[in-house]
């Protein structure tokens, strides 16, 4: 016979450390996405610009293509390997432009 107690303590104590799993795995890949913003952005910043000057005197540089292009790749691959309503994925969006527009003011 099956004790429905224990049943029940083992099915909630499996439930729980199925979202023990699930926050860590989301943590880890927060960290990770983290980490990768950092190092892709000291890249860019580190890296040398094309820069130009219009006829007018402008100076422009590609450092704003060189960001935008290395962000739309990252997100595009999370967006791509998460569901829509996951958590991690709002999470992972405000870290990448939270780490951006960091980036940007104390480069100034």
């Amino acid at each position: 016979t099956v004790n429905m107690k224990n049943a029940t303590d083992s099915l909630a104590w499996v439930n729980n450390m199925l979202w023990e799993v699930h926050r860590l795995a989301q943590e880890e890949f927060l960290v990770r996405t983290r980490s990768q913003t950092d190092e892709w952005l000291d890249k860019v910043y580190g890296s040398e610009t094309v820069k130009n000057q219009s006829s007018e005197g402008k100076l422009t540089t590609s450092l704003c293509e060189d960001i935008f292009s290395f962000s739309s790749v990252q997100l595009r691959t999370i967006r791509e390997r998460l569901s829509k309503k996951s958590d991690a994925l709002i999470l992972a969006v405000c870290i990448i432009l939270s780490h951006m527009r960091s980036k940007q003011v104390h480069a100034r």
